[in-house]
C-alpha cells in the first residue's frame, strides 16, 4: 500500500532553515475525510509528525551535517539530513491546540504545503524516555 496524506503544513516558511525551526508555529490541516481520528489528540503535549520531503530527487550516502565543517562525515543513516533513498520526515513537535482539523503545532522543521502522512502521539514508552547518547559534533549544530 502506498502511503496517502492525510493533511498538508501550513506554515510562513517557504524554504528550508536550519535554525530557529525549534520555535517556529506552524499548522497542520487535516483533510476532512481523516478529521474523526483527531478525537482525543488534545490530550497529549507532543505529537510525532511524519511527512513526505521534496529533496528534489537528491540521495547522498556521506553527508557532512549541516554542511559545518566542525562537523564529520558521517554516513545518512547516522545522520537527520533529508537526502535519503525514502525521503520522509519524522518530526515531534509540541501541540498547543485542536480546532476542529486543525493542529497548532510548535517545532515542525517542515515547510509551507508539505504533505502530512501520519501522526502520532508521543508516549515515552514508545519514543524514549532514557537519556539517549549522541556524538558530541551533534552539540554545534544549530537547532
Amino acid at each position: 500500500m502506498k502511503p496517502v496524506a492525510i493533511g498538508t503544513v501550513v506554515s510562513e516558511r517557504r524554504q528550508h532553515q536550519w535554525d530557529g525551526w525549534q520555535d517556529h508555529r506552524s499548522e497542520i490541516h487535516v483533510f476532512p475525510q481523516y478529521a474523526d481520528g483527531l478525537e482525543g489528540v488534545e490530550a497529549v503535549s507532543h505529537i510525532l509528525v511524519v511527512y513526505a520531503m521534496d529533496t528534489g530527487g537528491k540521495v547522498r550516502l556521506k553527508v557532512t551535517p549541516q554542511g559545518k565543517p566542525t562537523s564529520p562525515t558521517v554516513g545518512l543513516f547516522a545522520s537527520r539530513c533529508p537526502w535519503r533513498p525514502t525521503p520522509i520526515g519524522v518530526t515531534t513537535v509540541k501541540l498547543l491546540s485542536v480546532e476542529g482539523s486543525v493542529l497548532q503545532v510548535e517545532g515542525l522543521d517542515a515547510v509551507h504545503g508539505t504533505q502530512v502522512l501520519d501522526i502520532k502521539p508521543h508516549w515515552p514508552q514508545y519514543d524514549g524516555g532514557a537519556a539517549p547518547r549522541y556524538p558530541p559534533w551533534v552539540e554545534d549544530l544549530e537547532f
